[in-house]
């Protein structure tokens, strides 16, 4: 059930004027594209032309492993570009397990692949929290995020795909703990920020549901 007003313009009142690739990845994992078009301006009998760049990209998947027998979540750390670039005071970050859909492959198929390669765990019960556009001002990359059951008692706490230079740091952190995080405003990345405001409200559903057909 959708709760959200209905939209104020139909696609047919928008008017695509031209798309044109202008760089692609060497292996096709995104393209950029120069997209000009017209539309209206709200209230008015005015339009608006633009032009905008757009990176399309394949669709990305975010798992938020969650132990509801031991009250925990999975989080790994490595480090990220964009910390190097901005001269932050660490290059590592913490966030949730997460990677691209691979052609032919679902979300789902792709959360529990990408569990296994930077976590080494195996996925239980999963729970769709959202579908939503990482940035739908220039890239059409759209994201899945799932609370996905886990046993943390078999963690490894050094997992990655040395093929991709991947160095994970894997962690094992109570509840408690990520709302203390939460609450202080120390969560600096979407997918980490979405999950725990998500964790804090169904975590007592979650706990019931799943710990019951344990």
């Amino acid at each position: 059930m959708n709760y959200l007003p209905p939209f104020s313009l139909h696609r047919s009142e928008v008017t695509v004027h031209d798309s044109e690739v202008i760089w692609r990845h060497p292996r096709d994992l995104f393209r950029v594209h120069a997209l000009s078009y017209q539309h209206p301006v709200f209230k008015s009998e005015e339009t608006y032309t633009v032009k905008r760049v757009l990176v399309e990209k394949r669709a990305s998947v975010i798992a938020l492993p969650y132990d509801p027998l031991r009250d925990a979540v999975v989080l790994i750390e490595q480090v990220r570009p964009v910390k190097v670039f901005t001269d932050a005071d660490s290059p590592c970050m913490f966030e949730l397990c997460a990677g691209l859909v691979d052609p032919g492959e679902s979300a789902e198929q792709a959360l529990r692949r990408e569990l296994d390669e930077e976590c080494a765990l195996s996925a239980g019960r999963t729970e769709l929290i959202s579908q939503y556009w990482v940035s739908p001002g220039w890239t059409s990359e759209q994201l899945s995020i799932y609370c996905v059951e886990v046993d943390t008692s078999t963690i490894q706490d050094v997992c990655g795909n040395v093929e991709e230079c991947e160095s994970i740091h894997v962690s094992v952190m109570p509840f408690s703990q990520l709302m203390q995080a939460l609450d202080a405003g120390n969560i600096d990345n979407g997918g980490l920020l979405i999950g725990a405001l998500w964790l804090s409200r169904h975590r007592d559903r979650l706990r019931k549901e799943w710990a019951k057909n344990t």
